[in-house]
C-alpha cells in the first residue's frame, strides 16, 4: 500500500485581517464572508468593502475579525449570517454605510458603522448627524458629571433647532396650501 501524498496547502495571509489562512481567496474565510454580505445585492463593491474593513480593522478574538466604527472608534464585530439584524439586539453590530449618503450615485466611500449609528444617521440630516457625532464622541471620551451636562444640553439644543425648523418649513407649505 502507498500512501498518497497531498500537496501541502500554501498559506498566504489575509487582505484584510493579515491572519494566515489557506483559503482561494484575497481573505481569510471570516473576512471573506463579510465582504461576501457586504457585496449583496450590489450595494457596494468589492473594492469599496475591501477599503473600509482594511481600514477599520483592529483586531481577531477567537477567530472572530473585530473593526472599529468609523465614526465612534467603538470596537465590534459583523454579524456574517443571512439573517436581517434588529435595530434594537443588534445595536452594536456592525454595518456598511455610504460615508456621504447625500452623493446622486449610490458608489462613494464606505463606512464601517456600528448599526445604531448607521440609523441614526439615516434619520436626521447628515450636517446634524455630524454635529450629534462630534458631540457623542467627547462624552464618551470624558466620562464626568459636568461634561455630561453639557452634552446633554448641546444636543437638547441642536434638537430643538432641528425641530423649530421643521415646524417653520411645516408652517410654510401649509400656508402654500391654502
Amino acid at each position: 500500500m502507498s500512501s498518497i501524498k497531498r500537496p501541502e496547502m500554501e498559506m498566504k495571509k489575509c487582505d484584510i485581517c493579515e491572519e494566515e489562512h489557506s483559503e482561494p481567496t484575497k481573505s481569510c474565510r471570516a473576512c471573506h464572508a463579510i465582504i461576501d454580505k457586504g457585496t449583496y445585492k450590489n450595494k457596494y463593491t468589492t473594492g469599496e468593502v475591501r477599503k473600509a474593513l482594511k481600514n477599520a480593522y483592529s483586531c481577531t478574538k477567537e477567530g472572530v475579525p473585530f473593526f472599529k466604527c468609523d465614526y465612534t472608534g467603538i470596537e465590534s464585530h459583523f454579524n456574517i449570517t443571512k439573517d436581517s439584524i434588529d435595530p434594537i439586539d443588534d445595536a452594536m453590530i456592525l454595518t456598511l454605510d455610504h460615508k456621504n449618503r447625500g452623493l446622486n450615485s449610490n458608489r462613494g466611500e464606505v463606512a464601517v458603522c456600528l448599526n445604531i449609528i448607521n440609523q441614526i444617521k439615516g434619520e436626521i440630516p447628515f450636517n446634524c448627524f455630524k454635529d450629534f457625532i462630534t458631540i457623542l464622541a467627547e462624552c464618551l471620551e470624558n466620562k464626568n458629571d459636568k461634561n455630561s451636562k453639557k452634552v446633554k444640553d448641546a444636543l437638547d439644543q441642536m434638537f430643538i433647532e432641528r425641530a423649530q425648523l421643521k415646524l417653520r418649513e411645516l408652517e410654510s407649505r401649509m400656508m402654500e396650501d391654502k
